[in-house]
């Protein structure tokens, strides 16, 4: 029963992730953006929205 009730919370994580994604970055934005992000960022930004996540459905 443990196991459905995780993948009850994944599938409530993946709704509520797909809608914090942000919208298109600018062209003129694109170089320093994605440098960034090949140092970590997209998985810290992950990390964050996990943090967010957690914390709105555990409080």
């Amino acid at each position: 029963m443990e196991l459905c009730r995780q993948d009850a919370e994944v599938s409530a994580f993946r709704r509520w992730f797909s809608h914090q994604r942000a919208p298109p970055i600018e062209p003129r934005h694109s170089q320093p953006f994605s440098s960034r992000q090949s140092r970590g960022g997209a998985s810290r930004a992950i990390r964050h929205s996990l943090t967010l996540f957690v914390e709105q459905n555990l409080a």
